[in-house]
């Protein structure tokens, strides 16, 4: 059986894209060290290091208008995630809930 492909709009990927931050906004508000630190399925990376990433992502992009003369500055996430790296999970919670 052959599924009929869907059609997404933008509207509903915005929708996706609040959802998903919200998500993180929640999850973080209730997380503690111990949770931060709990390691993902990506070697390389905790709980704490994933959620930095994500958001690293927008806040990098944020401001950047995409064409061929100027790349994405991507340099800039190791900056955000070093920001990120040593708070304590109340005040990451809180740049969570101010980045989402």
């Amino acid at each position: 059986m052959t599924e009929t492909p869907t059609t997404r709009t933008m509207a509903d990927y915005l929708t996706a894209h609040e959802q998903l931050f919200d998500t993180y906004a929640t999850w973080s508000a209730g997380f503690g060290a111990d949770d931060l630190a709990v390691q993902s399925l990506c070697p390389d990376w905790d709980v704490r290091g994933v959620i930095a990433h994500a958001l690293g992502v927008e806040v990098v992009l944020d401001g950047w208008t995409p064409s061929t003369e100027t790349p994405p500055p991507f340099a800039k996430m190791g900056e955000f995630a070093a920001e990120l790296a040593d708070l304590a999970p109340d005040a990451f919670a809180e740049t969570v809930a101010e980045v989402t």
